[in-house]
C-alpha cells in the first residue's frame, strides 16, 4: 500500500506542536530562574546585617523628658506622670487625658492600655477612643496587667493587707482575692490569660529558713464555682509569670522556667533548668526568651529562644553590655545608650549599630525595618540600612 504524507503542517508530539512546546519550556525555565533569584534575594536580605540608619522623622521632646512611649496599631501612646495621649501614625493627637500620678506604670493589650500609680491608689483604663474607666484602690498598687477585653489585674499591697483584684474596663471590681502573709505569702507577680479566664499568682513564702514561692492558679470560667484550682510550692523566687496562650502559663524561676498546662486541672508540661546565671527573661508572641551569662568564648551572653512547648528554637551569642530589652512577636532588641542589636526569632542578626546620641529607649515602628529611638532631645524614627 502506498504511504501517504501530509504537507503544509508541522509534525506534532503528543498533541502539542513542537514550537509551542519549546515556548512552554522557555516560560517554565524563566519562571524557575525568577523564583530562584527571588529566593536568593530573600535569603541574602534575611541574613544581611544592617549597621547604620537614617532618621526619617523627629519630634522634639521639650522640657519634659519623663514621657514614655508605646506603639500600637492605632498610633503611639505618650504617657507620663501628668497625662496620656494617643498620637496617630501621621502625627495627629487623637485624644489626651490629664491626671496626676507619682510613678506611672503601664500595661497594654491589643485594644486597651492601663496606667496605674505605683505605690499609689489610681488605675486608669483607655481604649482607642480615650478613657473608659478609672478606679481608686483602698490599698496601694504594686503591679498591673490587662487582657484583650480590657479586664485589669492588679496586685495591691501594704504592710497589713495584700490583694489580687480584677476589674472590668470601666473600673468595676470583678474579683478580689485576699492574701495573708501567714497562709498564702506576699504577692510577687501575676500572669493573666488574654481572655481573663485564667490567672496565676506567685507568693513569696515567709519563714521556714529557705526562700520558697507558692504559685496559685485560678480559673474564672465558672462564676459559681471555686476559683482556685491548683497550688504549687516551689523552691526559690518566681519573679515573673506569663501566659503563652489561653491554656499554657510559664513560671520563671531563678534557675529556669516551668510551663504549666492550665485547663480543667493544672499539670507540668515542661521544666527547663539552667546551670548558667540568668541575666534576663522575657515572653512575647508565645515564645520564651532567656539571656544567660555565657562561660564560653562565643560571647559574654547567650540568648536562647524557646517555643511554647519548651523546645529551643535558636541560640545566639553577644558581647553587648545591654541595658534594656524589647521583645515583640517578630524580633528582640538589645540596647544600651550607645549601641543596639536586633535579632529575628530565627536567630539571624538583623541590625548592629551605634547611636549618635545617648539613647534611653528603642522599639519598632509600624513599617518593617523602621524603629523609634528616644534620646534627651528628641523622639526619632529611623530606618536601618
Amino acid at each position: 500500500m502506498e504511504q501517504q504524507t501530509q504537507t503544509g503542517t508541522a509534525p506534532e508530539e503528543n498533541g502539542l506542536r513542537l514550537p509551542e512546546k519549546q515556548s512552554m519550556r522557555m516560560v517554565i525555565l524563566a519562571g524557575i530562574l525568577i523564583l530562584a533569584l527571588v529566593l536568593v534575594y530573600a535569603l541574602v536580605r534575611n541574613h544581611r546585617v544592617y549597621t547604620s540608619y537614617e532618621v526619617i522623622s523627629a519630634y522634639a521632646r521639650g522640657e519634659d523628658t519623663s514621657v514614655y512611649y508605646h506603639v500600637n496599631d492605632d498610633g503611639m501612646i505618650h504617657y507620663s506622670k501628668d497625662g496620656i495621649s494617643l498620637v496617630s501614625q501621621g502625627g495627629d493627637t487623637l485624644w489626651s487625658q490629664t491626671y496626676q500620678l507619682s510613678t506611672p506604670i503601664m500595661a497594654a493589650s491589643k485594644d486597651y492600655v492601663t496606667i496605674a500609680d505605683m505605690e499609689g491608689n489610681d488605675i486608669y483604663v483607655f481604649n482607642r477612643l480615650g478613657q473608659c474607666g478609672h478606679l481608686t484602690t483602698a490599698v496601694p498598687v504594686g503591679a498591673v496587667s490587662i487582657s484583650d477585653q480590657g479586664v485589669v489585674g492588679a496586685i495591691l499591697s501594704d504592710a497589713g493587707s495584700n490583694y489580687v483584684n480584677l476589674y472590668d474596663n470601666q473600673g468595676q471590681e470583678l474579683i478580689s482575692i485576699k492574701a495573708t502573709l501567714e497562709n498564702t505569702g506576699y504577692p510577687l507577680a501575676m500572669g493573666m490569660s488574654s481572655d481573663a479566664r485564667k490567672l496565676a499568682v506567685s507568693y513569696l513564702v515567709i519563714g521556714g529558713g529557705s526562700v520558697q514561692t507558692r504559685v496559685v492558679f485560678y480559673d474564672f470560667s465558672d462564676s459559681k464555682g471555686g476559683h482556685e484550682i491548683s497550688e504549687e510550692l516551689l523552691d526559690g523566687l518566681c519573679p515573673k509569670i506569663a501566659f503563652l496562650d489561653s491554656s499554657r502559663a510559664i513560671i520563671f524561676r531563678e534557675q529556669g522556667f516551668t510551663i504549666y498546662s492550665v485547663g480543667g486541672k493544672v499539670s507540668v508540661e515542661k521544666e527547663v533548668a539552667c546551670e548558667d546565671e540568668i541575666s534576663s527573661v522575657f515572653s512575647a508572641g508565645g515564645k520564651v526568651g532567656l539571656i544567660l551569662r555565657n562561660p564560653g568564648e562565643e560571647g559574654r551572653y547567650r540568648l536562647e529562644i524557646y517555643d511554647r512547648a519548651g523546645q529551643v528554637n535558636m541560640t545566639a551569642y553577644t558581647d553587648l553590655d545591654y541595658r534594656e530589652i524589647f521583645a515583640d512577636d517578630d524580633e528582640i532588641i538589645l540596647y544600651n545608650e550607645q549601641e543596639a542589636m536586633v535579632y529575628k526569632y530565627s536567630g539571624s542578626l538583623r541590625f548592629h549599630g551605634t547611636f549618635d546620641l545617648a539613647v534611653t529607649g528603642m522599639f519598632p515602628s509600624w513599617e518593617t525595618g523602621t524603629y523609634w529611638i528616644v534620646n534627651a532631645q528628641a523622639l526619632e524614627e529611623i530606618r536601618i540600612r
